[in-house]
């Protein structure tokens, strides 16, 4: 889409616009949401942490660490290297 308004500004004598429609309207009108919805998952997520084990340190060590006390991405090979 960034190629493509390119173009049209080069191009497109003066008074000419252009409009997207359909999916590319709902993408450029959503662009950049990504990050305030991941923010909001991870504090849902502890919330219900903290709700379910009612301590605030627990729920932040299970939120960002994991169960196993090791960062998330080494605690499946823990598990399968300790078999």
């Amino acid at each position: 889409m960034a190629a493509m308004e390119q173009v049209a500004a080069e191009v497109l004598p003066a008074g000419m616009g252009y409009a997207w429609s359909d999916m590319s309207y709902q993408e450029k009108k959503a662009e950049g949401g990504q990050a305030i919805v991941f923010g909001m998952s991870i504090f849902c997520v502890f919330l219900i942490l903290a709700a379910t084990l009612r301590e605030l340190v627990s729920a932040l060590q299970r939120t960002f660490v994991g169960s196993c006390g090791r960062p998330r991405g080494k605690c499946r090979t823990a598990i399968t290297q300790a078999r």
